[in-house]
C-alpha cells in the first residue's frame, strides 16, 4: 500500500490520525486531575475523609472490583467474536450490543500504529 495506508486482511487500509494519542493523554490527564482534586479536598477538609472511607468499605462490601472485571471480560469477548473468529451472530443480538464497541480496549488502535 502506498501513502498513509497500510496492509490489513487483505485489503489497504487508511493509517489512524495521530490525533487520538491525544485522545488518551487527554483522558489521562482528567484522571489525574480528578485524583489531585480528591487529594486537594481531604487534605483541606478532613471532615470528607470519613464519607471517603464508608464509599470505600461499600465498595470493598459489594465487591465492585470481581464484578467490574467479569463485566469487562464480557465486553471484550463480544466485541472481538466477529473480527477475531469470524463468528456470525444474529443481528437482533448484535443490535443492542453494538454500543459495546465503544469499550473496545484496543490501545495499538487508539495509539495510531497499524495492526499486522
Amino acid at each position: 500500500c502506498a501513502g498513509k495506508n497500510y496492509y490489513e486482511t487483505g485489503s489497504c487500509k487508511k493509517c489512524p490520525e495521530i490525533g487520538r494519542i491525544g485522545t488518551i493523554c487527554g483522558l489521562l490527564a482528567c484522571f489525574l486531575a480528578f485524583l489531585s482534586l480528591v487529594k486537594i479536598v481531604i487534605a483541606r477538609h478532613p471532615r470528607y475523609l470519613n464519607s471517603i472511607e464508608k464509599f470505600t468499605l461499600y465498595a470493598t462490601a459489594f465487591n465492585l472490583q470481581a464484578k467490574m472485571k467479569l463485566l469487562v471480560s464480557f465486553i471484550q469477548v463480544v466485541v472481538t467474536l466477529q473480527p477475531v473468529y469470524g463468528v456470525k451472530l444474529h443481528p437482533d443480538f448484535t443490535e443492542w450490543i453494538h454500543f459495546l464497541e465503544l469499550f473496545s480496549f484496543n490501545l495499538l488502535h487508539y495509539a495510531a500504529f497499524p495492526q499486522d
